[in-house]
């Protein structure tokens, strides 16, 4: 059961205080330290921009919860200087936008990192369970989340506002210490802490190529000339959204850049014909888009970069579909979201790399690590055909038995 009260200071009464000088910020960061442990969330606007802005800072230490203001003159190089030192450990929910806004801001991520969603992940409380009902099963507390999609930037805050930035760090601490316990009985604790440790790896907020490409919807079904012209567009189109700072589907769609890579337009009256793209756009930025077509196509994406779905045959297709139902019971059974563990395409992978036999030569990612102890043999033994799953009648928990 996790305590109720911190450094004296019971978690429902913690003090508000709002930081908008340096030294007060220092102060504060000085104190998580001190704690070790400390609760972290952003609020951050990006309806009409490429970039975030950071409306709000909140930092929860075991005295107090800071709410600090970065449309005042307090200068946040205190707070980055706290998140590189490795003495402590911030605790977020959901962290994915809050580290990549820090990224934007400090060019560095954080030296220590525990996530409460993915920790919940592995101990059977769902895949991308929000925070509101994270405290509510964990915790038994109910918060108003009222306030979830208001203006962050309007000054003064309301105090509803100030009552909902509180509350989603007032918590953090609380969570941390039941779910690392839960994780620690079910032997967890080092696996979250690996996978965690992924989410600290900056390469996933730098710019490249595959990444950019991934991201487009359509793009993964084009052949390799095709997806070499959508790459190409991918990486105008981030940018020139980062130099006008606006959202990169402002400057074209997904289904343009695709049709534009299907096309092939060699001219600005062939951009006329593609649907969806603004005619303002096509004149404002036709050189740009029509060069980067035609360098796309020049140069094709190599089968090892390719973005495209794996090609299975009806067997493994086959295999995929009996291979769904047998994660899921898997992760039933460990208690583990089956997202956490293993999408469709790792499942596709194992399936081609057991159609292929590459399974030893070439484990795919379901084979490695913890994934491949808590469902990666089970699953290869299923394709090997010596394991089976049956669901008797009158049970609700499937039953495993060897093949003969």
């Amino acid at each position: 059961m996790a305590k109720d009260s911190y450094g004296g200071h019971p978690v429902t009464a913690l003090p508000v205080e709002h930081i908008t000088e340096t030294g007060d910020l220092e102060r504060v960061c000085k104190e998580a330290l001190e704690d070790g442990l400390y609760g972290l969330d952003t609020e951050f606007v990006r309806d009409r921009t490429y970039y975030p802005r950071l409306a709000l800072i909140q930092l929860a230490t075991n005295h107090r919860i800071a709410l600090i203001d970065p449309k005042t003159s307090v200068d946040l190089t205190p707070l980055f200087d706290t998140l590189s030192d490795p003495s402590g450990c911030p605790i977020l929910h959901a962290s994915a936008q809050d580290l990549e806004l820090i990224w934007i801001l400090s060019g560095a991520l954080p030296a220590n990192l525990f996530d409460t969603q993915l920790a919940a992940a592995f101990v059977g409380l769902g895949q991308q369970t929000s925070y509101g009902n994270l405290v509510r099963n964990a915790l038994g507390v109910t918060l108003d989340k009222g306030e979830q999609f208001t203006d962050w930037m309007q000054r003064p805050l309301e105090p509803s506002q100030i009552t909902y930035a509180a509350d989603d760090v007032r918590y953090l601490r609380q969570l941390h210490d039941h779910l690392a316990t839960e994780l620690e009985q079910c032997g967890r604790l080092e696996v979250v802490k690996e996978e965690q440790s992924l989410q600290l790896d900056p390469t996933r907020f730098e710019v490249n190529e595959r990444t950019l490409l991934k991201k487009v919807k359509g793009a993964r079904g084009l052949p390799p000339k095709e997806q070499g012209a959508a790459r190409e567009l991918a990486l105008w189109r981030e940018k020139t959204a980062q130099d006008r700072n606006i959202p990169r589907k402002w400057v074209i769609s997904d289904d343009a850049l695709v049709a534009l890579a299907k096309q092939k337009p060699r001219h600005l009256h062939d951009l006329r014909r593609v649907r969806g793209l603004h005619p303002n756009e096509a004149k404002r930025s036709s050189g740009e888009i029509l060069e980067a077509v035609a360098h796309g196509l020049r140069h094709p994406v190599k089968p090892e970069e390719s973005t495209r779905k794996l090609r299975l045959t009806p067997e493994g297709e086959l295999a995929v579909d009996f291979m769904k139902p047998l994660l899921k019971t898997l992760c039933r059974r460990e208690r583990i979201a089956p997202a956490t563990v293993g999408t469709s395409a790792l499942l596709e992978e194992l399936a081609h790399g057991h159609l292929e036999g590459t399974l030893d030569s070439n484990p795919p990612r379901l084979l490695k690590g913890w994934r491949g102890l808590l469902v990666g043999q089970p699953l290869r033994q299923f394709l090997d055909g010596e394991l089976s799953i049956q669901l008797k009648q009158g049970s609700l928990q499937p039953r495993f038995h060897k093949v003969d």
